[in-house]
């Protein structure tokens, strides 16, 4: 599952019953009567609370969505779909800084990969830059082979560990 985008939610609301019996008829109202409106999404939202904003940028670092050739800063189009996704919450979120963090699996030195992820993550925040994100929220930040996810001990795992994150803190005034 590393190629989600969060884009709605659905509730629904389940009745079980213990004994095996039918459940009590549940009273539906529709839309539009007695003053029930249709259901709010994020989407009608100006601007999301900071908490809101928070988990967001949670959930958008652990999609792995954004990809790159292979030993390469150069952006795949196939991770277009998340760079809109963090534009979109980065412009509900005026009052945060997002920090673009990058990380390497431990193949090759760790200064290599150091400057290898230090040139994906500037590369994502120039890609969200030239989507409309203003340049004083975004900053990026390399932090090579630092902080694994996952052991470096299959191939599967190395790439767990190269990623991208997002994070974000108030702006300073």
């Amino acid at each position: 599952m590393t190629n989600i985008v969060p884009t709605a939610s659905v509730s629904f609301d389940f009745v079980f019953v213990a004994d095996g019996s039918k459940p009590a008829a549940v009273q539906t109202v529709a839309a539009g009567t007695t003053g029930v409106g249709p259901v709010a999404t994020d989407a009608a939202k100006v601007n999301f609370s900071d908490e809101e904003c928070l988990n967001r940028f949670a959930v958008l670092s652990r999609t792995g969505a954004i990809y790159f050739r292979p030993a390469s800063a150069r952006l795949d189009a196939k991770s277009r779909p998340l760079l809109t996704e963090v534009e979109g919450v980065v412009g509900k979120c005026p009052t945060l800084k997002v920090e673009v963090s990058g990380y390497t699996d431990s193949d090759g030195s760790p200064e290599a990969n150091k400057a290898l992820s230090e040139r994906r993550a500037q590369a994502v925040a120039d890609a969200l830059v030239a989507g409309g994100v203003p340049r004083q929220q975004i900053s990026a930040a390399g932090h090579g082979e630092e902080s694994p996810v996952a052991a470096n001990d299959t191939p599967k795992n190395k790439a767990l560990n190269r990623r991208i994150e997002f994070s974000a803190t108030k702006l300073a005034n």
